[in-house]
């Protein structure tokens, strides 16, 4: 191959892997809309929550959207965990719609998809992992992790010794 080739399939190449990039920049990999692409023990995660058979089995059929977006209302977008900024996960399936709005170590008070009434805290960890806990109005407690890359985002959930994971292609 000549040197001339060699240029141009290199610049090719750059131009293809910065050009299907999902996300380029920190923010862009908590913000953004994810399609679930796979779960694991997710039905005995919502038994140990207390979340009844009916409810469980239509979560089973559920093919989920989740769409992350924040405001900031003194501009300082570029600083992820800005005070100033509104936060929102918006959840979206063929059965139910569920969105909730909060700002960063606050507490907010939400009614789950699976009609559980929480009071939440979300924190933000390394520009790449938002961890929400849930506290119910029966004292249960469970923990979201939500860890995003330029590819997905993978979402463990925890609560008591029960463990599940929810993995969701970013689209």
């Amino acid at each position: 191959m000549g040197q001339i080739n060699k240029n141009v399939f290199f610049a090719l190449l750059v131009i293809l892997v910065l050009g299907t990039e999902k996300a380029s920049s920190k923010e862009n990999l908590i913000l953004g809309k994810f399609n679930l692409d796979s779960k694991d023990n997710f039905n005995n995660y919502l038994k140990e929550l207390g979340v009844g058979f009916i409810l469980r089995n239509l979560a089973g059929l559920a093919d989920p959207d989740v769409t992350i977006s924040r405001n900031c209302e003194d501009g300082k977008d570029e600083v992820l965990s800005s005070p100033s900024c509104t936060w929102n996960i918006q959840t979206d399936t063929t059965f139910r719609s569920h969105s909730v709005s909060f700002k960063l170590d606050s507490k907010v008070n939400d009614k789950t998809m699976d009609g559980r009434e929480v009071t939440s805290v979300y924190k933000l960890f390394n520009d790449n992992t938002i961890i929400e806990t849930q506290t119910g109005k029966d004292g249960k407690v469970t923990v979201l992790t939500r860890t995003f890359s330029p590819a997905d985002m993978t979402v463990d959930l925890v609560v008591n010794s029960v463990k599940a994971k929810s993995v969701f292609k970013r689209v």
